[in-house]
């Protein structure tokens, strides 16, 4: 399945030339969803003639941002897949609540999505 999703502008670049290797999202039906082997196609704030497409490397359900942004490891710098240009961990925290509001992040969770290059 081919998925369509929008992006800031800057986050658009870093998934072009392999810094974000994560996507962050609310787990909303259509995010919770998405399975490994779908392939995402990323436009910069939905301009539909600029694209790139990642494989799905791997789908996981947190909480929350903050327990997705550490993972297992607390002392990692795990945040920088999500959010390359992040300076700290509250930094990459920031940035999504920048688009998210915690009761919706409370109430719905959060969905770590790992991707990859496609290879045609």
């Amino acid at each position: 399945m081919v998925i369509q999703m929008r992006l800031a502008p800057q986050y658009f670049r870093d998934i072009g030339n392999g810094d974000k290797t994560f996507e962050g999202r609310l787990a909303t039906v259509k995010h919770a969803n998405i399975a490994v082997g779908d392939v995402i196609r990323f436009e910069p704030n939905g301009d539909p003639s600029q694209w790139i497409e990642r494989v799905v490397t791997s789908v996981k359900r947190y909480p929350s941002f903050r327990e997705m942004l550490t993972g297992k490891d607390r002392q990692s710098k795990r945040y920088l897949r999500f959010i390359p240009g992040a300076t700290s961990f509250s930094d990459a925290v920031a940035a999504y609540r920048g688009f998210y509001s915690e009761a919706d992040e409370q109430a719905l969770g959060t969905v770590a999505i790992g991707i990859g290059s496609v290879w045609h």
